[in-house]
């Protein structure tokens, strides 16, 4: 069977308990292969064909895919769904594909008369003497021959030589280009195995210093006559023209670079001081800034508002009209002659404010609070406002709501003052030690039970002179 080739397949059915061959079972037939002792899959083929059930009884065959037969070692198997037939396949080490066309003499040596150079499938057959010709006539080494590691006779003349290794040029290296050079041998940084000779004398050196004066100092007319040239181009400007072609400059193209200059300072022919033109010193219109810092006064006469995350710090504050803002930081005294809605305020000194509404508020200095705090969380409280000091009758119970009792008691009974133990279950054990019913305070366990009579609240590992050893509380 050839290597990745489709074929075909035979299997052989018998029933054991008579050991003849099983006939007319091909619908029951189902065969495997097993490629190079790897998994066992069932073949594509899944419908078997009976050979000849009088001339080969028991034989069927099977296609097989080209895929199915790519691999050295194939092992086709078989079995039938009917109960007590037996199915014998077959193991096979497959021949590379066209094998048998190669000719081998009597020593083992393949004859190839002919070679194909060139693509897959469209290759050009090849004589001895075509492969020949492109080898030099002349010996290796010698004049006109290959190249060789070593000594090689004769001059030998290259388009290109590259050689990565250490270089002795016993001769002159002479140049036979029409520059009459040797530009074209190029040394690398590191010459491992190269020894350069000391250089004394070089005609016409050139240094950074004489290439810089031969530019500034050219007065040679041609050289600033030239159409399209560097020089006719720089001799033709001047301030005044460079100015002109900068500031009247209105190529549409020269304000769309990204980064460049033109591109920053171009606000759609919008004049400076203008509605959404540059900021000038004096009057500007309407404009609306991201951020904006200001180091001295900032007086603003008409509405200020601040939205989304605008941020304003400020070093003393007084809002004579209604005010907006995300977030507020306050370095000096503030006071409000108006109503001030913040997200977030922070102030460093005292606030006295009529009317104020904040999501957060942080004041580090005394602050006068005249209208009422009022919450507008989902909790509904102002937990928000850390105070540092109350003055006198601040809070009173006509000020807070109805349930502000039971939460302070909940929280005061919620507080751990044993460990983990809570004032609440502190209680509770106090008042069965105290109060509850008790037994067994005759025997070495004794008994407290819960108030309400419920549950054993203490239960004691006591000696004959009462000392406990051990106590389980049931503090819930």
């Amino acid at each position: 069977m050839f290597k990745n080739v489709a074929t075909k397949i035979a299997v052989f059915a018998f029933t054991p308990a008579d050991g003849l061959p099983k006939t007319g079972d091909a619908a029951q037939l189902t065969a495997y292969v097993s490629k190079d002792y790897g998994a066992v899959t069932a073949l594509t083929d899944t419908s078997a064909t009976e050979m000849d059930a009088t001339n080969a009884p028991g034989w069927y065959w099977f296609d097989v895919a080209q895929a199915e037969t790519n691999a050295d070692f194939l092992l086709f198997t078989g079995k039938s769904s009917t109960s007590g037939v037996k199915v014998v396949g077959q193991p096979i080490h497959t021949t590379p594909n066209r094998f048998t066309s190669l000719v081998i003499d009597a020593a083992g040596l393949v004859d190839a008369n002919t070679v194909k150079v060139g693509p897959t499938g469209s290759g050009t057959a090849q004589t001895a003497k075509d492969i020949g010709g492109a080898v030099p006539a002349a010996a290796a080494g010698a004049s006109g021959g290959l190249l060789i590691s070593g000594s090689n006779a004769g001059t030998t003349t290259l388009g290109a030589l590259t050689v990565t290794g250490g270089t002795t040029l016993t001769g002159a290296v002479s140049a036979t280009n029409a520059s009459n050079d040797v530009r074209g041998i190029l040394l690398q940084a590191t010459q491992t195995g190269v020894t350069i000779p000391t250089v004394t004398t070089v005609t016409n050196q050139l240094t950074a210093a004489a290439i810089a004066t031969g530019v500034w100092q050219d007065a040679s007319p041609g050289d600033f006559t030239v159409l399209a040239s560097i020089g006719k181009w720089l001799a033709a400007l001047s301030p005044a023209t460079i100015a002109t072609g900068v500031w009247q400059d209105a190529t549409a193209g020269d304000f769309t670079v990204a980064s460049s200059i033109g591109k920053a300072l171009y606000t759609g022919n919008v004049v400076p001081g203008g509605a959404g033109g540059l900021m000038i010193a004096g009057s500007n219109a309407a404009t609306t800034f991201a951020s904006f810092g200001i180091s001295g006064d900032l007086t603003v006469t008409g509405n200020t508002h601040f939205s989304l995350a605008g941020y304003m710090d400020i070093g003393s504050l007084i809002v004579d009209q209604a005010a907006i803002t995300k977030t507020l930081l306050i370095n000096g005294a503030t006071t409000l002659n108006g109503a001030l809605n913040v997200y977030a305020l922070t102030t460093l000194a005292g606030l006295s404010t009529g009317a104020l509404s904040a999501s957060s508020i942080g004041v580090s200095g005394a602050t006068t609070l005249t209208g009422a705090v009022s919450a507008t969380n989902a909790a509904n409280d102002i937990r928000g406002i850390t105070v540092g000091a109350l003055g006198a009758n601040v809070i009173t119970a006509a000020s807070m709501n109805a349930d502000a009792s039971t939460e302070i008691a909940t929280t005061l009974l919620a507080a751990a003052v044993d460990g983990t133990t809570t004032v609440a279950e502190s209680i509770r054990n106090i008042n069965s030690a105290t109060s509850g019913k008790a037994s067994g305070l005759g025997t070495t366990t004794a008994t407290y039970r819960d108030l309400a009579d419920t549950k054993d609240r203490i239960v004691a590992t006591v000696d004959a002179d009462g000392n406990r050893s051990a106590v389980t509380r049931t503090l819930t």
